[in-house]
């Protein structure tokens, strides 16, 4: 079985702004800092993967909308990407949030090619490939519930669950998981991944359910 996906490049920049948004509000950090001592204004955004055909991919997309390439680092486990631009930092935080707490699907992406690769992105990063389900886990839970609206426009039923972290001062967890067999087929054929492990995983499991 093969997903209706690819990692090569749309040329629409609606698109590939779509892709950015979804890692970014997954794995990464988009900020304006100005250090007290100097006043120095920074335009930063951060992107920490743990493949690198996302790191790669990531670098692709930027420099298909902004014409640059973020610095790439090995830090074992995962990689981590860094890049200082005013024109891009100033351009996505024109159009959305990117705290771990309060990030926001961006209002400009209204085509389905762009809501897409916004999904496909944000479960490259964030998504789990359980044996019978799909999961996110988020402390966001306005952006949990627009996940699962997104998903419902292209015919794909989830059920969100939260719970209370032991901690008192941790934030409260929300999940959302697909988890009907039908549901992840239809994940693998209409958003499907990018992640090559996650993708074969996704795709050996459906694929043993019936063997």
């Amino acid at each position: 079985m093969c997903p209706n996906n690819s990692i090569k490049l749309d040329p629409n920049k609606d698109v590939l702004k779509a892709r950015l948004c979804g890692f970014l509000a997954a794995d990464g950090s988009v900020f304006i800092r100005k250090e007290t001592r100097t006043g120095k204004i920074h335009h930063s955004m951060r992107f920490y993967p743990d493949n690198l055909v996302l790191a790669q991919l990531f670098n692709d997309v930027l420099k298909g909308v902004y014409g640059r390439e973020a610095a790439i680092k090995s830090m074992g486990n995962y990689y981590a990407l860094s890049l200082t631009s005013k024109q891009a930092v100033t351009d996505l935080l024109s159009i959305a949030s990117f705290t771990s707490k309060g990030w926001t699907f961006p209002e400009t992406i209204v085509t389905k090619d762009a809501k897409i690769e916004w999904l496909r992105a944000y479960f490259d990063c964030d998504g789990y490939v359980g044996k019978k389900y799909i999961q996110l886990q988020s402390v966001n839970e306005n952006g949990i519930k627009v996940i699962q609206k997104l998903l419902e426009d292209f015919g794909i039923e989830s059920k969100i669950y939260d719970y209370t972290r032991k901690n008192k001062s941790w934030n409260i967890n929300y999940l959302l998981n697909i988890n009907k067999r039908e549901m992840r087929i239809k994940f693998l054929r209409e958003i499907g991944f990018n992640h090559p492990l996650k993708r074969k995983k996704l795709e050996s499991l459906i694929n043993a359910e019936v063997a």
